[in-house]
């Protein structure tokens, strides 16, 4: 009988404690319109920061609490710790704060790339630390199951002596649609800090997230450095349909892995890797003894000085459905791939590698490369232009980190688009299915893959970042697309609707006025866009024809 008593005190103590999360809406005192629609009570809170600083609400946060955070800035004074009292609280930002879903928050194009990812929020929140060294703390520590951050910008931060500058993930914390930007990793001693931006400390989920202008660095003669823009371990942690750049590790003597360090079998999936620094080896990815897998993941135009300007392995790792170009040494040679030793690849497979720079103990392997199964492209030692192979919609000209003092630099690494052009030798050179891995049935747009019979290299398949119209931008979804033998039908329309065609280049195709039900024709097979406008609602979808 006790024991039953007792078992039912506990599962009516577990309802409790889940009906007593509230709701908490966050705003700054100078926001007069945020959360002016809410109605107070024991399950919803709004909280007014008079000061502009988050820490001193955090005692209005209590276990699995729903914080939303209307838009602004907000000065972290103290690491934000999301475990004990808080632990499985969720965080969001980007809400101008009169939402109620959040489907709500607005994208928009930020960076001008072409392409509204789904940390562009048009109503920024952002968080900002301390660039002084003193006092010096991360911004999150997020080390409990449930613990989710979504939507901030996490800014403008330095920490030393200490792992994840911008945030710390254990226990299956979530880490999604949000920037990490500007923060730094200092090392006063003989140490080795793990990721300046992140750290994913065993078991953690990073997805769609721009993780960029991030400095891991260790000015000791024997300090260490590993990962500058993300340090990601644990065969349970994965970074999916995020994007890394210009990202740099710096040390006295072991600098590895500028925009991302891999161990202990973490994945990347669906990641653009590009324009990082080493100041020793792997400028863009550092795949360290325990192993890690690279999936449908673009590393372009990364410099690691010494070795594997965009891959250093050094570990047993996987890698499929990845296209490895434009990656360099200090001397500006082509140095995409560095295996240190022949036994540390158990799989390289179906992947895109500029014409030369695959090596392994000194030997360039670009002369015997039969044991890999190798989808190359062309010889790139032309100056780069669209018109080569693989046909980037945009890319960066120059390899490495941007500078400030350098006129355009940073511009030109903001606004690149590693989408494919129609005619890429990437196209339909991938598997659709890999061993003892669950390969994304979407690209990094969260559009559907593959469109044609294989999947595309890299983490973007033809047609996504080639407008902008990605599934990401929320729309509603009012009209219907239905591709047949003459071309696209529309459904949904009340009255007349404006239909745009947009091809795979962002060219207009046809415009023209449509009522329900009606087609308009398409006479060239392929991918395209279509944006349906009709009063105040519009939606775009992609077609394959």
């Amino acid at each position: 009988m006790k024991k039953h008593l007792l078992a039912s005190l506990m599962i009516a103590m577990a309802c409790s404690n889940q009906l007593d999360a509230k709701n908490v809406y966050v705003k700054l005192s100078s926001d007069t319109e945020a959360w002016s629609h809410i109605t107070q009570d024991e399950n919803n809170v709004v909280v007014e920061i008079t000061d502009g600083k988050f820490n001193g609400i955090l005692s209005n946060i209590a276990t699995k609490d729903r914080v939303w955070v209307a838009k602004g800035i907000y000065q972290v004074t103290g690491s934000i710790n999301l475990n004990e009292d808080r632990a499985g609280v969720q965080i969001y930002g980007g809400f101008k704060g009169n939402e109620t879903a959040l489907e709500q928050r607005i994208l928009k194009d930020q960076d001008e790339n072409g392409i509204v990812e789904p940390w562009e929020f048009e109503y920024e929140t952002q968080f900002q630390g301390n660039t002084d060294t003193d006092p010096s703390y991360r911004i999150f520590t997020m080390n409990a199951e449930g613990d989710v951050v979504d939507g901030i910008t996490i800014c403008d931060n330095t920490n030393v002596n200490d792992h994840g500058a911008g945030a710390y993930l254990k226990n299956n914390a979530v880490l999604s649609n949000c920037i990490v930007r500007n923060i730094k990793a200092e090392a006063s001693k003989n140490s080795a800090v793990n990721g300046a931006g992140v750290f994913v400390d065993g078991a953690g989920l990073v997805k769609s997230c721009l993780i960029e202008n991030c400095t891991n660095q260790n000015d000791d003669s024997n300090g260490s450095s590993y990962g500058g823009g993300i340090n990601i371990q644990g065969n349970k942690s994965v970074i999916s349909n995020s994007v890394i750049r210009n990202n740099q590790v710096v040390s006295g003597k072991n600098a590895f892995g500028g925009g991302i360090f891999l161990n202990n079998s973490a994945v990347a999936e669906n990641c653009v890797i590009y324009n990082n620094s080493s100041v020793f080896r792997g400028g863009g990815v550092y795949i360290h003894t325990g192993g890690g897998k690279l999936i449908n993941t673009t590393v372009v135009k990364n410099m690691g000085a010494k070795a594997g300007g965009g891959v250093f392995s050094n570990g047993n790792s996987t890698t499929y459905n990845s296209v490895f170009w434009g990656n360099v040494n200090e001397q500006g040679n082509a140095n995409n791939l560095n295996l240190n030793q022949a036994g540390y690849v158990e799989t390289f497979a179906y992947c895109g590698i500029q014409g030369a720079g695959i090596w392994m103990e000194g030997k360039n392997l670009n002369t015997t490369p039969t044991s890999y199964q190798l989808i190359e492209s062309n010889d790139f030692t032309e100056e780069v232009t669209e018109g080569l192979a693989p046909r980037f919609i945009r890319p960066t000209v120059e390899a490495g980190i941007g500078y400030e003092f350098l006129e355009g630099t940073l511009e030109a690494i903001a606004k690149a688009n590693w989408g494919l052009l129609n005619a890429s030798d990437l196209v339909d050179k991938g598997v659709n299915t890999i061993p003892d891995y669950t390969i994304a049935t979407t690209d990094i747009c969260g559009n559907a893959r593959p469109v044609g019979q294989k999947y595309d290299l890299g983490a973007y398949e033809l047609g996504s970042g080639a407008t902008g119209i990605t599934t990401n931008q929320k729309e509603q979804s009012r009209f219907t697309l239905v591709a047949n033998s003459n071309g696209v039908t529309v459904y949904g329309i009340e009255g007349l609707a404006k239909v745009n065609v947009y091809n795979t280049s962002g060219a207009l195709v046809k415009s023209v006025q449509l009522g329900n039900g009606e087609t308009i024709s398409l006479i060239e097979r392929g991918v395209y866009f279509l944006s349906v406008s009709e009063g105040e609602t519009s939606q775009s979808g992609k077609i394959l024809f």
